[in-house]
C-alpha cells in the first residue's frame, strides 16, 4: 500500500468500486451549480424559461448532463418541454407552491443546487375601455 485517502463522509459501493478499478483518479471535482435562472412567480399554464448555472472542471467522464424536477407541489401539474436540457421551459397547470430541483452530473459526480421555489398563479383579467 503506497497511498492512503481519507474522506469526510462514508463512500458509496459505486464509489469504492471506482476508487478500485480507477487507481490513478485524476482530482475529477464535482460540478458546481449555481441558482438556476427562473422567475419565481408563474402564471398557470403559460410555458416559463428555465436556465441553469453550471461549471465542471473537465475532469468528468463526459459532458455536463442536466435533469429537472419537481421535489414540492403536485409533479402532475409541471411539464418540463426537455427536463434533461440546460435551457428549457415549465408549463404548470395548477396554482399554488412548487420547488423544482435541478441535478448536474459530468459521468462521475453528481451535484444537486439549490430548490427554486416558486408560486403558480391563474392568469389575470384585461379590461379594455375605449
Amino acid at each position: 500500500m503506497d497511498e492512503i485517502r481519507f474522506y469526510n463522509r462514508k463512500l458509496t459501493e459505486a464509489e469504492i468500486a471506482f476508487l478500485h478499478d480507477h487507481p490513478d483518479v485524476s482530482a475529477n471535482a464535482a460540478p458546481v451549480v449555481g441558482k438556476a435562472q427562473m422567475a419565481t412567480t408563474l402564471v398557470k399554464k403559460r410555458a416559463t424559461a428555465c436556465a441553469a448555472v453550471a461549471a465542471d472542471d473537465g475532469n468528468g467522464t463526459a459532458a455536463l448532463t442536466y435533469a429537472w424536477r419537481v421535489v414540492r407541489g403536485d409533479a402532475t401539474q409541471a411539464v418540463f418541454a426537455d427536463p434533461q436540457a440546460a435551457e428549457t421551459t415549465v408549463t404548470v397547470n395548477a396554482k399554488g407552491r412548487y420547488a423544482f430541483l435541478l441535478r448536474v452530473s459530468d459521468g462521475e459526480r453528481t451535484t444537486d443546487g439549490e430548490p427554486i421555489e416558486v408560486e403558480v398563479r391563474n392568469p389575470g383579467i384585461a379590461i379594455i375601455l375605449r
